[in-house]
C-alpha cells in the first residue's frame, strides 16, 4: 500500500513541477506586454514626437500617461483609459487592432498592479 501512495505522490509532485512557472509569477511587462504596445502602439506613441505626449515604448514614460493624465490605473483595470480606448476598438487608430488574447494579457497585467517585471 506504500508503495501505491509513493507512485501517487512521485506523480503528483512530477505534474506540479512541470507548470509553467510564468502563471505563477504573473504577467510580465518585459516580454509579454512590452512587445504589444511596441508592435501595436509606437508608431504613433514611440519614442519620437509621440502624440498626446504619450509614450509607450518603455515602462516608466507608459506609468506616466498622456497630455490627459494617468492611462493605468494598477489594479483597475475598470479605470484604466488605455485599456478602454483598446476595448471600444479607438486605439490603435492606425494598423493592425490588439487581438482578444493581446487585450486579455492587458487587462491581466494591470489587474496584477501592472508591475515593471
Amino acid at each position: 500500500m506504500k508503495k501505491i501512495y509513493i507512485v501517487i505522490l512521485n506523480g503528483v509532485i512530477f505534474t506540479f513541477s512541470s507548470l509553467p512557472l510564468a502563471s505563477a509569477e504573473g504577467i510580465s511587462f518585459e516580454t509579454q506586454i512590452l512587445p504589444i504596445l511596441k508592435n501595436k502602439c509606437s508608431e504613433c506613441h514611440g519614442d519620437e514626437n509621440p502624440e498626446v505626449m504619450l509614450t509607450v515604448v518603455n515602462y516608466e514614460e507608459l506609468m506616466q500617461g498622456s497630455e490627459f493624465g494617468i492611462i493605468i490605473n494598477p489594479s483597475d483595470p475598470a479605470t484604466s483609459y488605455m485599456l478602454e480606448m483598446i476595448e471600444t476598438g479607438e486605439m490603435p487608430q492606425d494598423g493592425e487592432a490588439v487581438t482578444s488574447e493581446e487585450l486579455s494579457l492587458i487587462k491581466e497585467w494591470i489587474e496584477e498592479g501592472a508591475l515593471n517585471n
